[in-house]
């Protein structure tokens, strides 16, 4: 079998019951491995629809789902199915599917286009409707419609796929589309142990770090005060009325600190106002829910914003993780406007009239560093390996001895193997082999 550890042995004495090679494997690192904190929208991860614990979403299933007028600002946006339009958007952002992009008529991409069809579909992989406006390059694993407008890029698809549209400024190639890696999900988070008697929330509450609630229900006009940096877990949050407002403080005692909400059931914050107090940043707010929509009208959104009433915005701030459920934002008439990131496991629906501006989450504990394999593998080098086969991220080479594109490498022969193990590995390319 192998690992990944950076050091590798072989033992030649017979006093124990394996033996160890250390060696140099070569890497192909021509493919990108993209960073979950660099989407601002990131909808369906691998094991969509059917993952541990989730809930499936509803029609069109796992993905990102833009709705008519909205607007995205600055990050990308990702999903491993699918990344949709139903209306007319500004998508000032690159797009990355693992599947399919499906965009509607007066759609603007200002960054590039990838879609990988994972699945081996046929049809059209990237489809748009009239007057779009692609500014970047589009590279796709499949056939490509474009109804209409103009393509700013060059245009990449495999030999024997086609592409109708506009002349591609950049030309049109037939041969293998760059595609990169997507990012692996944030670690989901082991929270603590709500008890039955935890204090409910529901008026004007200044609340500090450390202490664990029960349900907050604010009813309208009600101000909720996150005094101070670290973590608040609640059991969950369901809003109703006007609008409540949500004011996070970074205090003075660890003001460069984060302020972490964790609730274990579904977040329904209704129509909101939040806002910073003190020397706080956008990136440094963090909410992850756990909840699967068991309580959301469709059973299915774990997290929601509802858009505000007319004359007022609703807002809200930071980076949001639902590993289990769906997010939606902006139902009902009016507007929304959002600073941060939004990561479902499921799917992101971003109704009309929302603005969502990326600001990256700075926090890196929140985040599972390496390079892990989005899928399992049945090859020899297992998983991990096999990741770093096809692309090396920054974390990665933090862990790992990387040199002129070689990773060092354990090897562990099992004894009576050893023999076998050693020609095996030095027939697939293993070299500078060191025993020890």
């Amino acid at each position: 079998m192998t690992t990944t550890k950076i050091i590798a042995k072989k033992h030649f004495r017979f006093v124990k019951m394996f033996f160890l090679f250390f060696a140099l494997i070569s890497l192909d690192v021509s493919a990108q491995q993209l960073n979950i904190k660099d989407f601002v929208l990131f909808g369906g991860n691998g094991s969509c629809p059917a993952g541990p614990g989730q809930q499936a979403p509803l029609f069109p299933g796992c993905g990102v789902i833009l709705g008519s007028s909205t607007n995205i600002q600055l990050g990308s946006i990702g999903s491993y199915r699918l990344v949709t339009s139903t209306g007319n958007s500004t998508i000032n952002s690159n797009i990355y599917s693992g599947g399919t992009v499906q965009l509607t008529n007066s759609n603007v991409v200002t960054g590039k286009i990838t879609a990988a069809n994972s699945a081996s579909l046929g049809g059209n992989i990237l489809s748009t409707g009239s007057s779009a406006n692609i500014g970047g390059n589009i590279d796709v694993n499949g056939n490509i419609l474009i109804g209409g407008g103009t393509v700013s890029g060059k245009v990449t698809h495999p030999a024997g796929t086609s592409y109708n549209g506009p002349t591609p400024a950049g030309g049109n190639i037939s041969g293998p589309p760059t595609l990169p890696i997507l990012p692996a999900m944030p670690a989901i988070n082991n929270f603590p142990v709500i008890p039955a008697n935890a204090v409910n929330i529901n008026n004007n509450k200044i609340i500090t770090p450390g202490i664990i609630y029960g349900d907050v229900t604010l009813g309208g006009n009600k101000t909720l005060t996150f005094n101070g940096t670290g973590e608040y877990v609640f059991r969950s949050i369901k809003n109703s009325g006007t609008t409540n407002k949500f004011v996070f403080d970074f205090g003075t005692i660890n003001p460069t600190g984060t302020i972490k909400i964790y609730v274990q059931g579904d977040i329904d914050l209704n129509k909101v106002l939040a806002s910073i107090s003190g020397n706080g940043s956008v990136s440094r707010i963090y909410t992850e829910t756990h909840g699967t929509g068991s309580s959301s009208s469709n059973g299915t959104i774990a997290f929601n914003i509802a858009n505000g009433s007319a004359g007022s915005t609703t807002k809200w701030l930071g980076t949001v993780w639902a590993p289990y459920g769906a997010i939606t934002i902006g139902a009902g008439t009016g507007s929304s406007d959002l600073n941060g990131a939004l990561w479902s496991g499921t799917q992101v629906n971003i109704l009309s009239g929302v603005v969502v501006t990326h600001s990256p989450l700075a926090d890196d504990k929140v985040i599972v560093p390496f390079n892990p394999s989005p899928f399992k593998v049945n090859s020899v080098i297992g998983a991990e390996l096999t990741s770093i086969t096809e692309s090396i991220s920054d974390e990665a080479r933090k862990v790992l001895v990387i040199i002129d594109g070689y990773v060092f490498i354990d090897v562990i022969a099992k004894v009576g193997f050893e023999t076998q193990v050693l020609n095996y590995l030095v027939s697939q390319g293993m070299t500078n082999i060191i025993s020890n």
